[in-house]
């Protein structure tokens, strides 16, 4: 039998624009490799891979190519994983295959899918079999009784039988022992082509804790499970061998459970020049522990604290202490390791103390002077299967706003299917908060605004509001209010404007946020641009480079910074006089991810400023001349400047 599985589509927004982690999945790798076990032709269509390389369009096409792409693998049986971010897509996408192979059994599974098992058969036809919670041990037997629809007493499958009865077999399905487990068929993706410098690896399931807004217990159980170290160290070696790999992501929401075999498992793995990362609580590592990691290759932890309110840990039941979490990423940091902190916002308790502890904490973690930590504010995201769903469920709310999880819905009809089933799309939706849900938005899109920039710099800004992360919220969300600016249209230019509305234009705070700014958009440019190809001649239509910025009536901002630095203590620098004459010309150096800054003149700041827009040379000095210039750049100047970068061809 030919079965293919479809991959999940999710990516991360990147100032604007979508990165689709090509990360392969765990799950449907340990899936192909039962499958092939039981003498099936299995694999794996990753549409994220087909999406990075520009052959599918994340857009409304998406539902007709993709379908037609699955058609092409002539499948006997295909498989959908679906999270709740993405079920939108997932029910169009197999709605049309239905349509182009009406005769082919569709299969679906995921935590979404496991969770809402009667629901979604109750309301989409496509799907004929759900297979709940883990399916390793329930594959084989459900393709063996795919043709008759008799599953009989198999524990976790939902199905439609032949008579269109709804059928709910009873179950969990739990792997105990993972080991058990064949190796995941990391071979079901391209992954030489994928040019990944690390690799995720499955390292355990399972979660003993019961945080109300978390739906992984339900799916994967409260029994903690972690592969031997043996088995684990096994397939590193594997991986590296096979593609070379030796930087490894240790999938497990929480690795660092069970201390005496993570102890185990840095022994074993300390000698093989491997890097990891994994993900824990701060109440679950020590100081001990996270010496033996980072003796062993650890080099990266993610911390889910959630919370900064005790109040907040307490009724989420997250419950950690509070008091272990800087000492904990200060230590992290020391011994060499980077830290992810992530915070929630958006609790339907979660009152204006609770946010500010929130975001005070977060903005000491996330702008620590060391560089170390990457904080992350997000929005709560409704879950099903979780106990807020359980309280608050019928009372969810829908404006459209999409949040970081979420897949963009795609045309009119996702929005309609969506807006009107909150039990099927919660992730869509939101909870009756206590604080307004502008300002939820507003707290992340601007503290997202500001970690994008350099950190000295956002941390210097923060001196002006007692170093408090919540203060410059309340500031800066007051005067939006005032202006009646969007919590959506907040970025690095609102910030610009509140600043110079608070402190004046030429404050030096308001330069350093132009200069910061200016340098993530050279950097963004730099990234994503490709330099136009062609023969330079004089009467080529030339621009301004665009991974250059020119910056008018500027302080002198690496000296700035530089004084910055020295001063480790919260008062600001004293007022810098701005002269209004210096011009700064920023651009990305070729060949590293540095950037030069020169001071220009003012006749050099005014000439470059003519190829903002498309202007040939013979123009330029057409113009220049006409302007009363005594001379004007000659043609080997031009040449220059477009050999260092700073002017560049027209597309």
């Amino acid at each position: 039998m030919r079965l293919l599985f479809v991959d999940n589509i999710g990516y991360n927004d990147i100032h604007g624009q979508p990165e689709f982690d090509l990360q392969p999945h765990a799950g449907l790798m340990s899936l192909v490799a039962v499958a092939r076990q039981g003498g099936h032709a299995a694999g794996v269509l990753n549409p994220k891979w087909e999406l990075t390389c520009g052959r599918l369009r994340l857009d409304e096409s998406l539902y007709e190519e993709l379908p037609e792409s699955i058609v092409r693998h002539n499948p006997d049986v295909v498989g959908f994983t679906a999270l709740g971010c993405n079920f939108a897509l997932v029910i169009r996408l197999a709605s049309q295959l239905k349509r182009l192979l009406p005769g082919v059994p569709i299969l679906l599974g995921g935590p979404h899918a496991t969770i809402l098992h009667r629901e979604i058969l109750e309301r989409f036809e496509v799907f004929d079999v759900i297979a709940r919670h883990e399916a390793e041990d329930t594959l084989l037997p459900l393709l063996e009784r795919l043709d008759g629809r008799r599953f009989g007493d198999l524990p976790g499958v939902s199905y439609r039988s032949a008579g269109g009865n709804i059928v709910c077999n009873p179950g969990n399905p739990l792997i105990g022992d993972l080991d058990t487990l064949p190796h995941p068929a990391y071979d079901a993706y391209p992954i030489a082509e994928y040019g990944l410098e690390k690799i995720c690896l499955e390292a355990g399931r399972g979660c003993p804790f019961s945080c109300t807004f978390c739906s992984t217990a339900t799916f994967f159980g409260r029994r903690y499970r972690l592969k031997s170290t043996e088995r684990l160290v096994g397939e590193m070696d594997q991986l590296n061998v096979a593609y070379g790999f030796t930087a490894f992501l240790l999938t497990h929401d929480l690795f660092t459970v069970n201390r005496k075999k993570v102890l185990e498992f840095c022994e074993a793995v300390r000698d093989r020049n491997y890097t990891w990362s994994c993900s824990a609580r701060v109440d679950c590592v020590d100081d001990e522990l996270l010496r033996a990691m980072a003796g062993a290759g650890c080099r990266g932890i993610y911390f889910g604290i959630e919370t900064g309110s005790l109040r907040m840990q307490a009724l989420s039941c997250k419950r950690l202490d509070l008091e272990l979490v800087e000492p904990t990423i200060a230590l992290a940091a020391q011994l060499g390791m980077a830290t992810t902190t992530s915070f929630i916002t958006g609790y339907p308790e979660e009152e204006a103390a609770d946010q500010a502890a929130t975001l005070d904490l977060l903005g000491r973690l996330a702008l620590r002077a060391d560089g170390k930590t990457m904080g992350q504010l997000h929005m709560l995201a409704p879950e099903p299967g979780t106990a807020l769903i359980a309280q608050y469920g019928s009372r969810l709310q829908f404006d459209g706003q999409l949040i970081d999880f979420n897949i963009p819905l795609l045309d009119a009809a996702d929005e309609t299917m969506v807006a009107q089933n909150p039990k099927l799309f919660p992730n869509y939706h939101y909870y009756p908060t206590m604080l307004p849900r502008e300002r939820h938005l507003f707290v992340i899109a601007s503290f997202n605004s500001l970690h994008s920039i350099a950190r000295v710099v956002a941390r210097y800004c923060l001196r002006a509001f007692d170093s408090r992360l919540s203060l410059m919220s309340d500031a800066a969300d007051a005067w939006r209010r005032s202006q009646g600016i969007a919590a959506s249209a907040v970025d690095m230019e609102f910030f610009i404007a509140f600043m110079a509305a608070s402190f004046g234009r030429s404050h030096h705070l308001v330069s350093l946020l132009r200069y910061a700014t200016s340098i993530l958009g050279v950097r963004l440019a730099a990234k994503s641009h490709r330099v136009a190809t062609g023969i330079l001649q004089r009467d080529s239509e030339l621009r301004l480079a665009r991974c250059s910025q020119i910056l008018t009536d500027i302080h002198d901002c690496p000296a700035l910074l530089a004084r910055i630095t020295r001063t480790p203590d919260d008062a600001l620098l004293e007022e810098q006089e701005t002269g209004g004459l210096t011009c700064l010309l920023i651009k990305a150096d070729s060949a590293s991810d540095e950037i030069a800054t020169f001071k220009l003149d003012r006749d050099t700041a005014s000439a470059l400023a003519k190829f903002q827009k498309l202007k040939r040379y013979t123009e330029f000095r057409r113009e220049t001349m006409k302007n009363g210039a005594t001379a004007a750049w000659s043609w080997s100047d031009i040449r220059q400047l477009c050999a260092d970068g700073v002017l560049e061809l027209a597309a």
